[in-house]
């Protein structure tokens, strides 16, 4: 229910989001047999944001950290998840414009 909750105010508001991510935790975007899309962010907090992407087959390829202030634009592949995950001791703020498929599952795992 929760992940619906998050989807619905992802969809409703897709010209520019603010995900908050609690440290230690990750925010996970697609992963739902989706299409390829695009995001582009800006971590807007002090919390460094590991990026990687989960393929449609299970296999996790790290991407790259997003520092306090930087931007990425980053396209993944169709069934793919993005995983955003705060490495740092600090509320990880990210700034996520989605384009592509946008019927993404959305959610928070430990």
């Amino acid at each position: 229910m929760k992940s619906a909750l998050i989807s619905l105010v992802w969809l409703l508001c897709l010209s520019d989001s603010t995900t908050l991510i609690d440290p230690g935790r990750q925010f996970v975007v697609g992963g739902n047999n989706n299409g390829a899309f695009t995001i582009r962010m800006r971590n807007a907090g002090s919390a460094p944001v590991e990026l990687a992407e989960r393929q449609h087959d299970g296999k996790v390829i790290p991407l790259d950290k997003l520092r306090p202030t930087e931007q990425r634009t980053l396209t993944y592949k169709p069934g793919s998840a993005a995983l955003f995950t705060n490495s740092g001791k600090a509320m990880a703020v990210l700034k996520l414009t989605l384009s592509g498929d946008n019927a993404l599952n959305m959610r928070y795992t430990d």
